[in-house]
């Protein structure tokens, strides 16, 4: 590990424990946090999948979708936290869209999702999802923005970022991606926080801890993008 993921290990660590240590407050003392990095900033959740739809499937057979919706609650947590407004698409394991309805049923979810998110007058959207491939080796977070959009560029530069200051499995940039659900906010990121095809990751992504750390992750690429340290330019 070299000085930079070090620094950046460190400074994971202190946010971490500065979070705790907020959500121990008192109601009070909560209350007067109005210079929270990220008050008066509102971020639309979307765990992806759920329900009918549960996404891909690991090497041992765990599932996407309640992994994305766990990650979700807790970098909800996180961001309210830091002073955000949070909605999300969905908060328990279903889809939006009645599993018996007739049709396309994944297009009728997304376009519940999108009446969600827009709904919500949100600043950012974060689509959290696990990734697989069909061969076990590939691994690491990927963060995906939608090719007209600079402010989601930016976004899913400052996340990934994030990531790669962990260690050398994260070590790629962001990339343009074609998902539906990019076109729903101006900035916009999809994080596929890892790949379940690989057993060590998929191993990781079952504990509490990682799915922890992947929440403390992406927050800190949140607000490396809207509120970046002073002197720099987003």
């Amino acid at each position: 590990m070299d000085r930079k993921q070090i620094v950046a290990a460190v400074f994971i660590l202190a946010l971490c424990l500065a979070l705790a240590a907020v959500r121990r407050m008192p109601p009070e003392a909560s209350e007067t946090a109005a210079s929270a990095p990220l008050s008066g900033l509102t971020i639309a959740l979307d765990p992806g999948h759920g329900g009918y739809d549960q996404g891909c499937q690991g090497a041992s057979g765990t599932l996407e979708a309640p992994l994305n919706l766990d990650v979700s609650l807790r970098l909800r947590a996180v961001l309210r936290d830091m002073g955000a407004r949070v909605v999300m698409t969905r908060e328990e394991d279903r889809s939006l869209v009645d599993p018996n309805a007739s049709g396309n049923r994944k297009k009728q979810d997304m376009a519940l999702r999108e009446d969600v998110i827009v709904g919500s007058g949100a600043d950012i959207l974060l689509s959290i999802h696990m990734n697989a491939y069909k061969k076990p080796g590939p691994a690491g977070a990927q963060t995906y923005y939608r090719e007209d959009s600079a402010e989601g560029a930016d976004l899913a530069g400052a996340i990934q970022a994030a990531f790669r200051a962990l260690d050398g499995r994260h070590d790629q940039a962001a990339r343009c991606g074609d998902y539906f659900v990019l076109g729903t906010c101006e900035a916009a990121a999809l994080v596929e926080c890892g790949f379940l095809s690989n057993p060590r990751e998929e191993a990781l992504l079952r504990t509490e801890a990682y799915r922890e750390l992947l929440a403390n992750t992406i927050a800190q690429g949140v607000m490396g993008y809207w509120a970046p340290p002073e002197g720099s330019v987003r």
